[in-house]
């Protein structure tokens, strides 16, 4: 079932790759340019469901957490996170 979500994902993010490290893993891991001179690492978790604003605070900090555990945390300065759960990606398709 994954799969298919995955192809979703790549789709919607082409640069984008699942990291695993040791014990770790984050969905969807790229780099988008916010600002004309500086790379961002964004860091995605991926909920295929529609998560109360609990649940998304709870991962949130769940992503944070093993963030600071990645030896990735070394090598990326500019780093920054989002929750993409199901209401997101039907926003995201309706787009594409």
């Amino acid at each position: 079932m994954f799969g298919a979500h995955w192809d979703f994902c790549r789709r919607q993010f082409m640069d984008a790759r699942r990291y695993w490290e040791g014990g770790l893993e984050f969905d969807l891991v790229r780099s988008e340019r916010r600002q004309p001179d500086q790379q961002t690492l964004v860091v995605s978790e991926v909920k295929w469901k529609q998560l109360t604003l609990t649940e998304r605070r709870l991962t949130e900090r769940n992503l944070t957490t093993k963030w600071q555990r990645s030896a990735l945390r070394h090598r990326h300065a500019n780093v920054t996170f989002e929750v993409l759960d199901s209401s997101l990606l039907k926003t995201l398709r309706r787009g594409s």
